[in-house]
């Protein structure tokens, strides 16, 4: 269960994945008289060079003056890849060079490599409209690039009568805790499905994750899809009081 009433996460880990651990995956919830499926996949890398974004920044709106503040996330193994960061803006492309922070989270490890983490951060005190544009982030190393892009909006402040309306009209609802103000006659739902496909090298940690909502008891089963047939890894029943 989760801090949410009626809303429960399943997941299923392997601490060290082997190429037998690939394949799909599939979660289901569901009481008597409903059942719902839901279908994912898992990689099993075994090459040893490593490149890859684990955290990408989407777009984002800012208000002119505002603080524009972005963190990028990416691994890499075994060398230190070469890092471009450019804002591209009517067709003008712009290197950044300040701004820009560089950090390296502790080193992870695994069974076939030690991957390293660069945390890329970028902070400028007050926006304006020149920061405004698609921000593209360029990696190349052990044999491999990787482009990130994501787009900034720079809009004008609002008026002193726009902010008061946005106050007015504020109210309450299930929006805050993610929940859709929906029948509740389809309960068992997935709120967050099993990503399409997981990916992890050979030794690394294999996490799959769904968040599920329901009113009733109901079940949480995981399944390992094999030859058109379905292999039951792990079942729940979990309750709204427990």
């Amino acid at each position: 269960p989760s801090s949410v009433p009626g809303r429960f996460i399943g997941r299923y880990e392997v601490v060290s994945a082997e190429q037998s651990d690939g394949g799909d995956y599939m979660f289901t919830v569901g009481t008597k008289h409903l059942l719902k499926k839901n279908f994912g996949s898992v990689t099993v890398l075994t090459k040893k060079v490593l490149l890859e974004f684990t955290k990408e920044q989407g777009n984002m709106t800012i208000t002119h003056g505002e603080t524009l503040d972005w963190t990028v996330d990416i691994d890499f193994y075994p060398s230190k890849p070469t890092i471009l960061i450019y804002r591209v803006k009517d067709y003008m492309w712009s290197k950044i060079t300040t701004g820009v922070r560089l950090g390296v989270v502790p080193t992870q490890f695994n069974a076939t490599s030690e991957v390293t983490r660069i945390r890329l951060h970028f902070f400028k005190q007050i926006a304006t409209y020149k920061d405004e544009g698609e921000y593209m982030i360029i990696v190349a190393g052990n044999g491999l690039n990787r482009k990130s892009s994501f787009f900034v909006a720079v809009e004008e402040p609002p008026t002193a009568k726009e902010l008061e309306n946005e106050v007015t009209g504020f109210t309450d609802s299930f929006m805050e805790n993610g929940l859709e103000d929906e029948p509740q006659r389809d309960l068992p739902r997935f709120l967050r499905k099993l990503a399409n496909t997981t990916t992890a090298e050979r030794g690394e940690k294999v996490a799959l994750t769904m968040v599920a909502l329901g009113g009733q008891p109901f079940m949480i089963s995981l399944y390992k899809v094999e030859d058109n047939s379905e292999r039951l890894l792990a079942s729940a029943s979990p309750t709204p009081n427990t």
